[in-house]
């Protein structure tokens, strides 16, 4: 297993899940991100965990960023011609209803090659000076900071 961290609860969940499945675990620490990132590249672990987040609602980056054959982030190195022409597909798909059913045909084939895929869900709190109007959290939780929206309060208007 190979991780970025040595965070303990992290490490007891691994070597948990491991004991449980009856596997024995080796544990891989390297907390310099770019060696890290070397190992994971050179495909160096048979396990490891890597946090991505969405910053838009649109399936086919999703998918081809996280699992297409060409795709830089695809460091599991998941290689299927039949997933890749689905994505192919959905990116020029213009009927709504037809884009879904490969969506639905896409996550179906994951499953079948990935059966146990984690989700974690998670919140984060911005603090912003009451000043700043208008910044707005997008619907995945991250801060939007739209500059044509976003306007300071002038000092001088607040006492």
């Amino acid at each position: 297993v190979l991780l970025s961290s040595d965070d303990p609860l992290a490490v007891e969940c691994y070597q948990r899940a491991a004991d449980v499945l009856g596997i024995r675990a080796q544990i891989r620490f390297v907390a310099d991100w770019s060696e890290f990132t070397r190992q994971m590249d050179a495909g160096q672990f048979h396990v490891t965990q890597l946090v991505w987040a969405a910053d838009t609602p649109i399936p086919e980056q999703f998918y081809q960023s996280l699992l297409s054959s060409n795709s830089a982030q695809n460091v599991a190195r998941f290689r299927d011609e039949k997933f890749d022409s689905l994505i192919f597909r959905m990116f020029f798909e213009q009927n709504l209803n037809e884009k879904q059913n490969i969506i639905k045909t896409i996550e179906a084939r994951v499953q079948e090659y990935v059966p146990y895929m984690p989700v974690e869900n998670y919140i984060m709190n911005f603090m912003v000076h009451p000043r700043v109007h208008d910044a707005r959290m997008s619907p995945f939780g991250l801060l939007s900071l739209n500059f044509a929206n976003l306007w300071i309060e002038d000092r001088a208007r607040r006492r």
